[in-house]
């Protein structure tokens, strides 16, 4: 024994020692690095393919260099071997470059190259690979990832090295022994502990293993320190510093093989004797379809992460792995039709899932109920096709909050499960469960498990794991939590790093037992326990990420229009006994459903090709629509003459009052769903006159009366007063603390300035309206309103024309009203959402800015009356104290601006801000009373009062024959979908949160049932006898309607 052996010991200088072990162990993984040569493409912006790439032209490339050119266009590399080069078995290539890579062979993806995957073994036999490199950022929140600088992307590292595999394994046992330490340390010693690990995390790490190359013996200083001593610890943790303190001696004598089997014994003393927590882990990536990038870079991801992937399934066993978006397998066959062969193998092999239930992972908080209810029988479509069977789980980890409608959507789809890693965002009202059934605004339920710790990108550290399991709050109940791990966004997914330390994580003392398994099964164990899981009633919501509501006007407002033409062609194919619509059409509306387009948080590329396609797309859907209905009038032999050339049709299941024939025309009810000819149309019920005055507009029904400064005075309908004072447009001051296009902090509503009315107005009107035009402004930006009514409506329009040139603000149009109930109404997909309007209670409170999809209601504690504002296509919402707004603008900071410098941005300039220019914007006002129709709800009226009939060249008589409905006037028929010649359905909800029966009797001819799907199925109910149909709360109801023929009813 070495006398020196008998000095005293100082347990707290092995935190220097370990992080000096880690440093050495990493520097020696990668060793004897070969140069390789490298020559290039030209870039081409969106791609090319393998085989174009061989044929053209390639110029040398220097190593290390800087090489440009536009952003997101690819340019693919050829790298070889040198001239009589026999590789090593152990060779691997080490590709270091700023930008993202997928290495090719023989027409195959095989590798992906990131900020997190640097090194990918050469493949046997071969002499040369190709890189597909896009030129965009690789990677997005790793410590290692790098933008593109001025001089471009950097390639740093083009060459074979050669892997020590005793360095790589005894650095992922010392990794996780050290990491577990700190944690254990933090525990037994939280004032001394930061002290202790000074300096502590400044190691290079694998999975940014370009700097495995930095120069041995550069140390960084931060050890040189005093540290606590370690008076309070448990025997167990001193034992275990002492032997991980020899081992590393033992390390620096005789080599990593030796420090191996010494960490062996500290992990056999660590050996958990039983599970206190099991954590399933699940390789994850979460691939951003768009976001700092477009469309065709989104694709190259996703052939680049699922190449990746592949190699890692291969190379690790016990390694599993998730993904959803049909819409990514999709791309992946048409780019990499072999790669997606092998993917399926796989998906059979049963360590791939394909998951997730909808076709891409959608925002649920503006589309309207059909389109989320689309995305998920799309999405169980294209599951059904890649692997024969639906996806159980809703996979949302990223949406920025989760309508109440989910529940039953989900059922109708055939999706038992849900997960969201999102909520982890919260940053006021700590979302309380793990494990719960989540029960709808109508009462369906399935069955939810979320992080309450860990977001979608996890390394799967002990400490990772450790917070998740410690945030578990019903451990008591069910000791397992779910985790998915790896880098998301963009980053390319799991990691070889990932996995080797899931390995030691299999029974570490006071860790949860780490395992990968398959996500259906943590789910079937998790319904074991469902009677003893706590209930979660209604939304979900994130208390994040408001602005995205309203940022990027112009894409919510083509999407808008696109619902609509959607539900104009499906209801002239009602009316006209065909089938559906193209079913291309609705795949891409619901691909802009994507939760970082439709909220409007992409970078400039992304709207410049979605939103000319929507608008492209908008035509093409209406045009479908024209030609069904002139067909159907061809097929029945209806002639027309002069006078009768052209045909109202109205898209909607409700009657639609439209203004016919120009001036000298009349105002007409157009029945629901129904095509009629100019001289069959029925005239609507005779109204009284518009008035039309300086101070006071009025149609017998609405009355509005202005002061003299132009302010709207009052609203009354029926003579009942529907606001408590002017309505105001008013900027606020908008720069959010982080996330411009995403947040609106709750300080800038401190900063509100009205703007200013400059004239008291002039009157206006044309045919079957009138109105008061006026121009308000703040510095140069100019909003021209228009107030208008229409003969016969039942709520006062608001016409809005901005010129909006005021960065950083937000422009919202607010109502006050005598309505100051506890609670307000806001519209929501297939129903609505009762939320906390008085001020005090923090949940309220955290409510500054709320999704709603386009109404509120302020309304007193009877919820039977209440005021009212509808918007055409907005979706952020406030109600405070009776006071109704919504948000128009947000000119927020365009996300990733500055992503590129000016040189590698492709295009035309582009502003910096959004939403500043010119907009068309249209909400209205009014008041719902106790005793008003069906047709005065405001979720009626936010489909009536912005609908325009579709105005036809040739029609005919025949239309959807819609059910008469009597009874529950707060339920609303809103979609009608075709499924065949005989068969359509009607859909249907309950908006105000009311029980109560509805009779619904079925037209001459036709039987109805109620579905038990989204569409015609073996298990559909018969219609009740007498046709009561009991109405819950937020009831969803899809209602089939068969034709009869000759007495026999035609089913599908």
């Amino acid at each position: 024994m070495s006398t020196n052996s008998r000095l005293l010991y100082f347990p707290q200088l092995l935190f220097p020692r370990l992080r000096r072990a880690l440093t050495r162990l990493a520097l020696s993984v990668w060793r004897d690095p070969v140069p390789l040569e490298v020559r290039r493409t030209r870039p081409v912006a969106g791609g090319f393919p393998f085989e174009k790439a061989r044929q053209s032209a390639l110029s040398p490339v220097a190593v290390p260099s800087a090489w440009k050119a536009p952003g997101f266009s690819t340019t693919w590399f050829r790298v070889s071997l040198p001239d009589g080069y026999t590789p090593r078995p152990d060779d691997h290539l080490h590709w270091d470059d700023n930008a993202e890579a997928t290495a090719w062979l023989d027409g195959s993806p095989l590798f992906g190259f990131d900020a997190t995957h640097r090194q990918w073994p050469w493949p046997k036999g071969a002499g040369e690979v190709w890189l597909e490199s896009i030129f965009c950022q690789s990677g997005i929140w790793h410590a290692a990832a790098k933008g593109i600088g001025p001089v471009g992307s950097i390639l740093n590292h083009a060459r074979l090295v050669r892997k020590n595999e005793d360095a790589w394994l005894a650095y992922f046992d010392l990794e996780v022994l050290t990491d577990w330490l700190e944690e254990e340390i933090r525990r037994a010693l939280p004032a001394e502990a930061e002290q202790l690990v000074a300096g502590f995390r400044n190691w290079p790490e694998m999975d940014s293993a370009s700097s495995a190359f930095l120069p041995d013996g550069v140390g960084t200083g931060l050890a040189n320190r005093w540290r606590p001593t370690l008076d309070r610890v448990s025997p167990l943790l001193r034992a275990v510093m002492r032997e991980l303190d020899d081992a590393v001696s033992v390390y620096h004598d005789q080599g990593a093989a030796a420090l191996r089997r010494e960490l062996k014994k500290i992990y056999r003393r660590l050996r958990e004797s039983g599970d206190v927590c099991k954590a399933v882990l699940t390789g994850h990536a979460h691939i951003d379809l768009v976001w700092l990038w477009p469309e065709a870079t989104g694709e190259q991801k996703a052939v680049r992460t699922f190449a990746t992937v592949r190699t890692l399934l291969d190379r690790y066993p016990e390694f599993h792995f998730g993904y959803s978006q049909p819409a990514s397998y999709e791309a992946v066959e048409r780019r990499a039709p072999g790669l997606m062969t092998q993917v399926r193998r796989q998906i059979a092999g049963g360590r791939w899932e394909a998951t997730g239930a909808m076709y891409v992972e959608s925002d649920t908080l503006m589309p309207c109920g059909e389109a989320i209810l689309r995305s998920l029988l799309i999405g169980q479509e294209r599951f059904k096709t890649l692997q024969g069977a639906p996806s159980p789980v809703l996979w949302l980890p990223d949406a920025f909050g989760f309508s109440g409608c989910l529940p039953r959507l989900m059922q109708l789809a055939d999706v038992s499960w849900f997960f969201t890693n999102k909520l982890v965002w919260r940053m006021i009202n700590k979302f309380p469960h793990s494990s719960f059934v989540w029960r709808g605004n109508d009462g369906a339920e399935v069955l939810a498990h979320v992080s309450r710790a860990i977001g979608y990108n996890n390394p799967a550290r002990p400490k990772n794991l450790r917070l998740e399991s410690e945030a578990n709050s019903q451990a008591d109940v069910h000791d397992e939590f779910l985790l998915p791990s790896g880098w998301g966004d963009g980053g390319g997914g799991p990691t070889a790093d990932i996995i080797e330390r899931v390995r030691r994580q299999a029974d570490l003392r006071n860790q949860p037992a780490a395992r990968w398994g398959r996500i259906d099964e943590f789910y079937a164990r998790l319904e074991k326990v469902r009677d003893r899981l706590p209930v979660w009633r209604g939304e979900i919501s994130l208390e994040a990420h408001r602005g995205t509501y309203t940022t990027q006007a112009e894409v919510k407002e083509v999407y808008r229009r696109l619902e609509r033409a959607l539900q104009t062609a499906e209801a002239a194919r009602c009316a006209a006994g065909a089938g559906p619509v193209d079913a291309r059409f609705w795949a891409r509306l619901v691909f802009a459903q994507f939760h970082d387009c439709l909220p409007g948080s992409s970078v400039h590329e992304v709207y410049e090709e979605i939103v000319p396609e929507l608008k492209r797309l908008e035509k093409e859907v209406l045009q479908d629509a024209r030609d069904t209905l002139a067909k159907r009038a061809g097929a029945s032999g209806e002639k027309t003459s002069a006078k009768q050339n052209e045909t109202l049709f109205n898209p909607l299941p409700l009657p639609l009052q439209a203004w016919q024939g120009g001036k000298n025309g009349r105002l007409v009810t157009l029945p629901p769903l129904a095509c009629s000819e100019n001289s069959t149309t029925r005239a609507a019920e005779s109204a009284p006159a518009l008035v039309a005055e300086k101070n006071r507009l009025s149609n017998g029904i609405v009355e509005a009366r202005f002061d003299r400064r132009g302010l709207l005075a009052r609203l009354s309908v029926n003579g009942a007063d529907a606001l408590a004072g002017a309505p105001r447009l008013i900027a606020y001051r908008d720069v959010p603390y982080d996330l411009e296009a995403w947040e609106i902090d709750r300080q800038a509503l401190d900063t509100g300035r009205p703007l200013a009315l400059r004239d008291a107005g002039r009157i206006e009107s044309g045919p079957g309206w009138a109105g008061l035009a006026q121009r308000w402004s703040r510095g140069e930006s100019t909003v021209d309103v228009l107030w208008r009514l229409r003969a016969g409506g039942v709520a006062l329009e608001v016409e809005l024309k901005v010129d909006w040139r005021e960065p950083e603000s937000l422009l919202r149009f607010e109502a006050p009203t005598p309505f100051r109930g506890q609670t307000a109404l806001f519209g929501a997909a297939f129903g609505g959402e009762w939320r906390l309007q008085q001020p005090g209670d923090p949940q309220q409170s955290a409510q500054w800015e709320v999704p709603a999809n386009r109404w509120v209601m302020a309304a007193d504690d009877g919820r039977q009356e209440g005021a009212f504002l509808l918007a055409e296509a907005k979706y952020g919402f406030s109600a405070r104290d009776g006071i109704i707004g919504v948000s128009l603008l947000k000119s927020a900071k365009v996300t990733a601006t500055t992503a590129f410098p000016p040189a590698f941005r492709s295009g035309p300039e582009r502003c910096p801000w959004s939403d500043l220019g010119r907009h068309a914007i249209r909400l209205a006002l009014g008041r719902l009373a106790a005793d008003s129709p069906r047709e005065a709800y405001p979720a009626a009226l936010a489909e009536t009062v912005f609908a325009e009939p579709l105005r036809v060249a040739s029609g005919n008589r025949d239309a959807a024959v819609m059910p008469a409905i009597e009874g529950m006037p707060s339920m609303a028929p809103l979609w009608a979908v075709p499924v065949d010649a005989d068969n359509w359905v009607l859909r249907l909800h309950e908006s105000m949160g009311r029980r109560g029966t509805a009779h619904i009797a079925a037209p001459a001819g036709w039987h109805l049932s109620i579905l038990e799907k989204a569409l015609p199925g073996a298990a559909d109910k018969p219609f009740p006898a007498g046709g009561e149909v009991e109405i819950g709360p937020f009831s969803f109801i899809s209602l089939g309607l068969r034709r009869e023929r000759d007495g026999v009813s035609h089913n599908i």
